[in-house]
This record gives structure tokens, sequence and C-alpha cells, in this order.
């Protein structure tokens, strides 16, 4: 998968993603040959106003594989946006350290499955921003949430540019799809 900036919310990408595509030189993951358009399919997103968008597919002119250009407020194998999963997340992660009950628009059962996922993956993540830091030549060691908001920091000023995103979670599905992980937060 390729994960990039195409707008802000579904309706930014809806207005935008022509022109945000045409901007873009998709990089093959696998080879890092440059690839170029081969078909459309449909995408459901959940979140405040359900819909469908459309997701471009490319194919590498190198090693033919093909990829998905995502745009990084999805996750890659997910409905709901990722802004609805960081903020429930966030809010959850919260709410149990002062005792509160957590209040949600989709069900316990996903909600728990995004909690559950996240403890399992977060270390994980971590490790592989902090690889990527470390390749840039800047090295951290702390973990957690904060630690993402931080790391995403660093590379960027170690890159020298701003790398656009929805939210945290989607800046962090960006920079892992650079190294092609198979990680996503």
């Amino acid at each position: 998968m390729i994960i990039s900036f195409l707008g802000q919310t579904v309706k930014d990408y809806h207005e935008k993603y022509p022109i945000l595509l045409n901007l873009i030189t998709p990089i093959c993951p696998i080879c890092h040959g440059k690839c170029h358009a081969h078909c459309w399919y449909d995408r459901k997103v959940r979140g405040p106003d359900p819909t469908v968008i459309k997701i471009l597919r490319v194919k590498c002119t190198h090693c033919g594989s093909t990829h998905a250009v995502l745009p990084d407020f999805l996750h890659p194998k997910g409905r709901y946006s990722e802004p609805v999963r960081e903020e429930t997340i966030v809010s959850c992660e919260i709410k149990e350290k002062t005792g509160e009950a957590a209040s949600e628009t989709q069900s316990v059962q996903t909600t728990r499955r995004w909690i559950k996922r996240y403890r399992e993956t977060i270390g994980t993540i971590v490790t592989a921003l902090q690889s990527v830091l470390a390749r840039l030549g800047v090295y951290e060691t702390n973990s957690g949430l904060e630690t993402l908001i931080h790391i995403c920091a660093k590379i960027e000023m170690a890159i020298g540019r701003v790398i656009n995103g929805s939210c945290i979670f989607g800046k962090v599905n960006i920079l892992l799809s650079w190294e092609a992980m198979g990680l996503w937060i």
C-alpha cells in the first residue's frame, strides 16, 4: 500500500483527489520503481458521514506489483476513518486513567478491538519509527503515544519538510508505508 495525504477529510478527498493524485509520483514500496495508474475501486468509509470513495490502484513499471494509493485518513484494513479511531483510542486511554466511562459512536466490540490492537502494536510501531529516525541519523528511545508525535516531528526536522496528515495516526501510517514495513497503527 502507498499511503499519502489526499485531503483532511472524506469531503476534502472527494473535492481534491484528482488534483492531489497528479501531484504525487507513486513509488513502489517493494522495489522503489515508478508506478502508473492501473485501475480504480470503491471503498466504504465509516465515520461521522458514511460514504464510498474511489481508490486508485497503481502498477509498478519495474516489478509489476500493484498497490492501492490510500488517503492517510483511512486505516489500510479498516472501514472507520483514522481520526475517528485516534479520537476513540486517546479518549478511552484518558478515561481509563480517570475512571470515566467511554462513549463511542461505533460498537463496544469495535472499540475494544481497536484498543487491543493499539496496545499490542504501539511498541512495534514506535520501534519501526525509531529505526526510520536512526537511518536519518537521529536517535530516540522513548515509547508510547506522546513519543509518536515526538518522533514524527523529529523525522520532519531530519528530512526538512512537514508531512501533511489528517491526524497523528495518518501521519504515522504515511511514514510506515515509506519503508513497506506492513505495519499500520
